[in-house]
């Protein structure tokens, strides 16, 4: 795969993904708060039961915090 059609398929996804979040009726959460308090944009460990907002908790820093 190069380069180009990786970006253009990593592209697709993110839009993918901003329109599912879009028409999800998120509930803000005071954890993120004090997540971002400690962010490093090296890595970032998220742990906790299923289906308790991890993915979506995740899916909110790069458009948020990341460069």
């Amino acid at each position: 795969m190069n380069v180009e059609e990786l970006k253009r398929v990593l592209a697709d996804q993110w839009d993918t993904l901003s329109r599912k979040l879009e028409r999800e009726n998120i509930v803000g959460r005071e954890l993120k708060g004090r997540i971002l308090a400690n962010f490093s944009p090296t890595a970032h460990i998220i742990t906790g039961p299923r289906r308790s907002g991890k993915s979506v908790l995740s899916a909110t820093f790069p458009a948020d915090h990341c460069t």
